[in-house]
């Protein structure tokens, strides 16, 4: 009884096996893997993963970017029957740094068993700085931000550095602009991305005009004829005064 128990075990399992190789071999259920790039683009030295779906559970995945190669296995979930196990879709990721120069690069992960090569492709830009307030008066205070994955990001200005931690994928520092009116520039680094920017400092001195169209001056001479009229009439009424008395 045994041995028949086992020898039905084997035939249904060559039995299985026979039917996953046919459903696979036949088309019936095939994979059809597909290739895509988390984030799809980044800064200059940015971190990013090749995400590779649908390929056949124990397949090995060859990624290859920029003459670095790198592999992994295919996995898929836990299968109920052997014919699952090979015919269901499975996942394999590589992560990768980006290069340190702006652009578009290209890559492929070749898949064994599938057959197949998928093309992907990556772009690095550089992060451009944002600032609140591109005139600040001296002396003044604004912010500075750039958009920043890395721990820590650094800015310079003004001949001061400081280190700043990111937030929700985004460095922001608060700056003071310089006591002397003029241009003022700085730097802002995220990783290998390094992006200028300056702002315009405004005077906060008020300058009088020299000449008589200033205000202040206008109202200085009115006063001072009008005091030079009151001081006439006061002297010509004392002279009535002393004739009407002699």
């Amino acid at each position: 009884m045994k041995r028949l128990m086992a020898g039905i075990a084997i035939a249904s399992a060559v039995t299985m096996a026979g039917g996953a190789v046919h459903a696979q071999d036949s088309g019936y259920n095939t994979n059809d893997p597909t290739v895509a790039v988390s984030p799809p683009s980044t800064g200059p030295g940015g971190s990013f993963d090749v995400d590779v779906d649908d390929c056949i559970v124990g397949e090995t995945a060859t990624f290859t970017f920029e003459g670095e190669t790198k592999t992994d296995t295919c996995v898929g979930a836990s299968a109920d029957s052997l014919t699952e196990a090979i015919v269901a879709g499975g996942t394999a990721t590589a992560s990768f740094n980006a290069p340190g120069t702006a652009g578009t690069y290209d890559g492929t992960v070749e898949l064994d068993q599938s057959a197949a090569t998928l093309p992907f492709q990556i772009e690095v830009v550089v992060p451009t700085v944002t600032v609140s307030n591109s005139s600040p008066a001296a002396g003044t205070t604004f912010t500075a931000s750039i958009p920043c994955d890395e721990d820590s990001a650094t800015v310079t200005f003004n001949g001061q550095s400081q280190t700043v931690t990111p937030s929700n994928g985004t460095a922001t520092a608060t700056l003071t602009a310089p006591a002397a009116a003029g241009t003022a520039t700085g730097t802002f680094t995220c990783g290998e991305a390094v992006a200028s920017f300056s702002v315009t400092v405004q005077s906060t001195n008020v300058t009088i005009p020299a000449t008589g169209s200033s205000g202040i001056n206008g109202t200085l001479s009115i006063a001072t004829v009008l005091l030079l009229a009151g001081a006439g009439m006061f002297a010509v009424t004392q002279a009535r005064r002393r004739q009407h008395t002699a």
